[in-house]
């Protein structure tokens, strides 16, 4: 079984409680969200679908996320295929690694595979998802 983490100091509570039960933690964290509000990370207007895109922030993000979790994101593999926009199409069966890979070799890429990551990541029905986004005080 698997747990996946969102969130800032909910990891440390989460951590220790992980290690009691002997799981294997699938991590990842978002730093505050000021730093995704406040310009000071790079971002780009999208006219299309009417948001701003930050694609430097996400491909960052898919970076930590698989340099913390490599081992366990290359048994996990896409139940579908997968069409990012602006790249091809990844097939039923990729690990989610090599889909990282895609989505930080083309900057631009990023955040439409930081979406998709999260949607499979979403549909894997046998992993526990938990998110808490309260600040550590």
């Amino acid at each position: 079984m698997l747990l996946l983490i969102i969130g800032s100091c909910f990891i440390s509570h989460m951590v220790r409680f992980v290690v009691q039960l002997a799981w294997k933690p699938l991590i990842l964290r978002f730093p505050p969200v000021t730093d995704t509000v406040n310009s000071s990370t790079s971002y780009l207007y999208e006219p299309r679908t009417r948001t701003y895109l930050q694609p430097t922030y996400a491909s960052q993000t898919l970076q930590k996320f698989s340099a913390v979790n490599s081992q366990l994101l290359q048994s996990l593999k896409t139940l579908e295929d997968t069409p990012i926009e602006g790249r091809a199409t990844i097939p039923k069966g990729t690990p989610l690694t090599d889909l990282i890979t895609a989505g930080t070799r083309d900057q631009n890429s990023a955040p439409a595979t930081l979406s998709a990551l999260l949607e499979i990541l979403g549909k894997q029905a046998e992993y526990v998802a938990q998110h808490d986004d309260r600040s550590c005080h």
